[in-house]
């Protein structure tokens, strides 16, 4: 396809104010991207928006299968959908309750509920 430029699974962006933290989730613009590395507000840097992620999640046990909604103001990862939390992807390993969530990052655009 002549109008093909890449992948955008991985994209360089600039960091938001307080700047980011590598393995961290951040919701920038329209994007919800997980950091690669820690940079300062302003700098570039690299953040995959998809793939499979250990992640903190919400007090709550899931299931493979359950919507992944991210909360930006917890900074973690839950199966039940609120105002204002964003759907990322799919929970895709079980998980006890006070253990992290396996989820994988869908890369869609980042619409609240």
């Amino acid at each position: 396809m002549k109008n093909a430029i890449g992948s955008a699974d991985r994209l360089n962006l600039i960091a938001p104010s307080g700047g980011v933290v590598s393995g961290t989730m951040y919701r920038i613009g329209g994007l919800i991207v997980i950091a690669e590395a820690s940079a300062l507000v302003g700098e570039l840097f690299s953040a995959v928006r998809r793939g499979k992620y250990s992640y903190a999640k919400a007090v709550e046990t899931v299931v493979a299968g359950d919507v992944c909604f991210f909360n930006t103001a917890t900074n973690v990862v839950t199966k039940t959908s609120a105002s204002g939390l964003f759907p990322v992807g799919t929970f895709v390993e079980a998980a006890a309750s006070g253990a992290d969530g396996v989820f994988a990052l869908d890369g869609t655009h980042s619409i609240a509920v």
